[in-house]
């Protein structure tokens, strides 16, 4: 069925693998390891934890991109920007935030503030204080 498929077309068809870490298996193993061991079963992306200072060793053990996800609800929109601009700094891909933007009070001023942050090369002070964040 498809032996006459060219290879621009099954890279057009070319499914992305992407693995999140278990928080109870980040209990037991730490979280370079786990993003490590996801990686041999041929996933494509690593979506995990950010670590905190030590992140940039999860990023450098794992052979495919990472992306850092928000996790936990934060306490303000500039510990939600410094984060994201913490985990790009360590070399996450990207980042992938749900709740932290959607449950703020006001989610259009947050994200255009990430956006700075994330593709503007703003500090995330300077993005809170433009956008008038806490």
């Amino acid at each position: 069925m498809f032996e006459n498929i060219d290879e621009k077309t099954l890279a057009e068809w070319r499914q992305y693998l992407i693995s999140g870490t278990n928080l109870r298996l980040r209990k037991i193993f730490k979280e370079k390891r786990i993003s490590r061991a996801t990686t041999e079963f041929g996933v494509d992306l690593i979506n995990t934890f950010y670590t905190g200072d030590k992140f940039h060793k999860v990023v450098e053990n794992t052979p495919v991109p990472v992306f850092s996800i928000g996790a936990e609800k934060l306490n303000t929109d500039l510990d939600v920007l410094k984060k994201a601009y913490n985990s790009v700094s360590q070399g996450a891909r990207e980042i992938i935030f749900g709740r932290n933007m959607f449950m703020a009070k006001d989610p259009i001023r947050p994200v255009k503030a990430l956006n700075e942050v994330m593709n503007g090369g703003v500090k995330p002070e300077k993005a809170a204080e433009k956008y008038n964040l806490e």
